[in-house]
This record gives C-alpha cells, sequence and structure tokens, in this order.
C-alpha cells in the first residue's frame, strides 16, 4: 500500500513538472488581454477573459431565431417548440470561436463547453431533451479540420449515450458567409439526412449549433428531423 501511494505521488509530482515546462516553453499570453497565465489545457485565453463570458437577454424569435420580436412567418405557423441561444457573437466569444472553428484549436472545445455548460444543462433539463443532435459539417470539412466541432463540444457536456450522430450532411454546399439569405437557403435544400428516423418518434429532440445568421442552416436541420414525427424539436445556439 505504502509503495502504491508513493508511485501515486510520484505521478503527480511529474504531471505537475510536464505542465510547468509546457507553461514555461509555449507561449502563454492570452490573446484577449495580453497578460501570462498559467495554463492547462490550452494556451490562448486565460481564465479571468472566459470566466467574464456570460448569457445574454437577446431579442429574438425562439420559434425560428431570426432577430426580432414579432415573427410573423411565425404566427401563422410555428417551427422550433423553442430556440435557446447563449449571448452574441461578438467580443472574446467570437474570437475563441474563429479560433477553434476556423483555425483548428481543437482544446478550445472545453472551453466552450465550461462557458455554456450551466446555461445549456438547464435548457435541456427544462425541456426534458431525449436525444441531443448536432448540424453536421461535411465529410470533407471534417477531414479538413481534423474533428466535428460541435461533436467535440457536446462530449464535454454530456454522456454519449445522449448524443446522436444520425444527422448527417449528405450534399457539398458552399460557404453560408459568402451568400445573401435567399442563396443561402437554396444553397442547404436538401443538404441533410437523418438517420435511424424510428428512435425519434415521439421523442423530444435538441438540435446544437454555434452560430445563427439568417437561421437558413437550423431550419433546414429541423425541415429534416421534423420527418421523424419527433414530439417536439427544441434547439440550442451558442451565438448569434
Amino acid at each position: 500500500v505504502k509503495k502504491s501511494h508513493k508511485f501515486s505521488k510520484n505521478v503527480i509530482l511529474l504531471i505537475m513538472l510536464i505542465s510547468l515546462i509546457e507553461n514555461i516553453i509555449y507561449n502563454n499570453k492570452c490573446k484577449t488581454c495580453g497578460k501570462t497565465f498559467y495554463f492547462s489545457a490550452q494556451n490562448l485565453f486565460c481564465k479571468n477573459c472566459t470566466s467574464k463570458i456570460k448569457p445574454s437577454n437577446i431579442v429574438y424569435c425562439k420559434s425560428c431565431g431570426k432577430k426580432t420580436a414579432y415573427c410573423i412567418s411565425c404566427l401563422k405557423e410555428r417551427k422550433f417548440d423553442e430556440i435557446g441561444i447563449f449571448t452574441t457573437y461578438s467580443g472574446i466569444l467570437r474570437e475563441i470561436i474563429t479560433k477553434y472553428k476556423f483555425e483548428n484549436y481543437k482544446n478550445l472545445s472545453e472551453v466552450l463547453a465550461q462557458i455554456i455548460k450551466n446555461h445549456f444543462l438547464t435548457f435541456l433539463e427544462n425541456k426534458k431533451i431525449d436525444f441531443v443532435l448536432y448540424v453536421p459539417s461535411s465529410q470533407k470539412k471534417v477531414k479538413e479540420r481534423g474533428f466535428d466541432h460541435l461533436y467535440e463540444i457536446l462530449i464535454n457536456l454530456l454522456p454519449k449515450a445522449v448524443i446522436r450522430q444520425d444527422l448527417v450532411k449528405i450534399k457539398e454546399t458552399k460557404l453560408q458567409v459568402e451568400l445573401n439569405k435567399e442563396e443561402r437557403e437554396e444553397n442547404l435544400k436538401g443538404a441533410f439526412s437523418l438517420k435511424n428516423q424510428h428512435l425519434y418518434e415521439n421523442k423530444n429532440i435538441l438540435i446544437f449549433d454555434d452560430i445563427i445568421t439568417t437561421g437558413a442552416t437550423i431550419m433546414e436541420s429541423f425541415n429534416t428531423v421534423k420527418k421523424a414525427k419527433p414530439n417536439k424539436v427544441y434547439s440550442y445556439i451558442i451565438a448569434c
């Protein structure tokens, strides 16, 4: 028993030493405030800066995500049962998502998960969600990036059994940022497919995404999932 205790103590000391060496070797000045900080998972943003990111009260349509308090089209025909949005796509959060999504810093998935954790899990609990899907990237994009950015965030938040990878992208599309609203909607038509549809009948489903602009992507996902005849369909978005 004493030998085992001594071994465990030595392992902990070794891990601490490796972490200290990493902090010395790698640049650990926060990209936001410029201050040097002691890092564990990532060396880009300090906890002092990331802890400032809080949920915001945003005016938007909770049925389709449009930035309006009165959405006439959703008064006629409701889409999502409810969309939850964490905050605005600005400031420190925008920097983190940019580094993560477009510069392939995979370890920032843990940072983003911690930022939204309480807000996200409360939303899931209140809506009694059975399964969580996420807006998928194309196979080409996943190969280029090396990981599916939304899945990586979710596995830091939920048991893998809850996260379903059945929503798949079956059509290569142009980058949404290069298109106007009408072109975005046309670009995404028929882009997604849902496997194992029988699992979702009469269930409460949530579709997870990182950013919403015109809402074209999340609405095409909704249209695909709705075909499985779920009980309710919700969405949760990190930023808009």
